[in-house]
């Protein structure tokens, strides 16, 4: 199944008329079709490395193709929902963070994108060991700053 969505987004994404339904669509088909390191029917075993980083990084690509274009059509529950899906797959998906704040912050909730900017500096600290980028926080220091 997540084959077909990577293939449908690029379909979608050569698409620029593109309907609010097939998009809203296809972010539910992506996040239903990658909920992990455990691939679909692999319950049982974990996949080797390699393929689990192969799989992230395709995801992680969607995220931000598809994420690009719902925010584009203004569909920004849809937008949230999906980054909110890729931070909790890959909690040190730190582009998600980071577009799920601006996102955040667009809407006026200046207080929920601070606790995810906290949220994002625990994990990174806790599971790699490093702080969040200099263009992660720049997103945290504009807010302070206003």
């Amino acid at each position: 199944m997540f084959e077909r969505v990577l293939e449908r987004l690029n379909t979608l994404r050569r698409d620029p008329s593109a309907g609010h339904d097939r998009l809203e669509s296809a972010a539910r088909d992506l996040v239903d079709s990658y909920s992990g390191h455990l691939l679909a029917g692999e319950a049982e075993t974990i996949a080797p490395p390699s393929r689990v980083d192969r799989l992230q990084d395709r995801f992680a690509s969607a995220v931000r193709v598809l994420g690009d274009l719902l925010e584009r059509e203004r569909l920004l529950d849809s937008a949230s929902a999906l980054y909110e899906h890729a931070i909790g797959v890959n909690p040190v998906d730190e582009e998600a963070y980071r577009r799920q704040m601006r996102l955040l912050i667009r809407r006026g909730k200046n207080v929920d994108a601070v606790r995810l900017y906290t949220q994002c500096e625990k994990a990174l600290a806790r599971l790699v060991g490093v702080s969040p980028s200099l263009e992660t926080e720049s997103i945290i220091a504009s807010l302070r700053r206003s």
